[in-house]
């Protein structure tokens, strides 16, 4: 065995030895640091270093802890009452994946992402991932995206819960890499106020509840490139237009309320279902009201 062997195998071993399952980071940390509970580390990038395959980072007190770039399984997690911020640069994203395979899963809860209006992307995850969880996050002042989830590998899917998304370019922006919509998306109490445009699905399939979309300039949901979509208990008001289907896709709506749009749905070479009860009490179960134009349901589908 030659020298060089010799050390990167020693490297390797030394380097898997302090590897951890929790790693920690504080205000008062400092890099060098192990990351453990007694001497925590300054930054989520250090703890990563130093965290094991599958393992959580977790913060212990307020504090800005910096972008961070994931290339493996792992958890970043802000308790209840600490503000783990993660500041973007200009032309930035605020936490970005490199190296990751759809093996990986990937939580991120707690935390507040800012983009101070220059940087592009909050949490921009373009390469292979198994499932991506976002919990009780916030998100902000991001020209391009508060998330994008276009994983390269069929089969991925993004769990998004009790999240907000505020002047961002689009909310959430959900593509898959064909179109047989193999990418998955469950968007549960999410809210996208004041941005360009709400939820986007391109080539993949959402299923967005108990969400809102408001205030939006463009849109408030719009699906795109035969994505298939279903909306129930929703929110989607004070939009340009406030649903719009495009390009073969297909959104079907139920329990939820359209209202106070410029137009309220634009089934615009796609197509968009409102839910009745059933075939013997068709009672009609969304609200499409006082919007400037308000446009029309194609059709209907039957409660089962």
């Amino acid at each position: 065995m030659n020298r060089t062997l010799a050390l990167l195998i020693a490297f390797a071993a030394i380097s898997s030895a302090y590897a951890a399952p929790r790693t920690f980071v504080s205000f008062a940390g400092v890099d060098t640091n192990p990351c453990t509970l007694a001497a925590p580390c300054r930054s989520f990038t250090a703890a990563l270093a130093q965290t094991s395959l599958a393992g959580s980072i977790i913060a212990l007190d307020t504090a800005g802890y910096g972008p961070v770039t994931i290339g493996q399984s792992v958890s970043l997690i802000a308790p209840d009452g600490v503000y783990a911020g993660i500041t973007a640069a200009a032309f930035g994203t605020g936490i970005s994946f490199s190296g990751t395979s759809a093996a990986d899963v990937v939580t991120l809860r707690g935390l507040a992402l800012e983009g101070a209006g220059a940087a592009y992307v909050g949490v921009d995850m373009e390469t292979s991932l198994g499932t991506l969880y976002i919990q009780r996050c916030t998100l902000s002042n991001f020209s391009s995206a508060g998330v994008v989830f276009s994983p390269t590998n069929a089969g991925g899917a993004l769990y998004i819960t009790d999240t907000i998304m505020a002047a961002v370019g689009i909310g959430v922006y959900e593509v898959g890499p064909m179109a047989a919509q193999d990418v998955h998306a469950v968007i549960d109490g999410c809210r996208v106020n004041g941005s360009v445009y709400g939820f986007q699905m391109t080539q993949a399939t959402a299923t967005i509840i108990n969400s809102v979309a408001a205030g939006n300039v463009t849109y408030g949901i719009l699906a795109t490139a035969s994505a298939q979509v279903s909306v129930d208990r929703c929110q989607v008001v004070h939009n340009g237009t406030g649903i719009l289907s495009f390009a073969s896709a297909t959104v079907r709506v139920a329990n939820s309320t359209i209202t106070d749009n410029a137009t309220g749905l634009n089934p615009f070479g796609g197509d968009i279902f409102g839910r009745i009860g059933d075939n013997t009490y068709q009672t009609k179960t969304n609200i499409l009201e006082n919007n400037g134009t308000a446009g029309a349901f194609s059709g209907t589908y039957t409660a089962q």
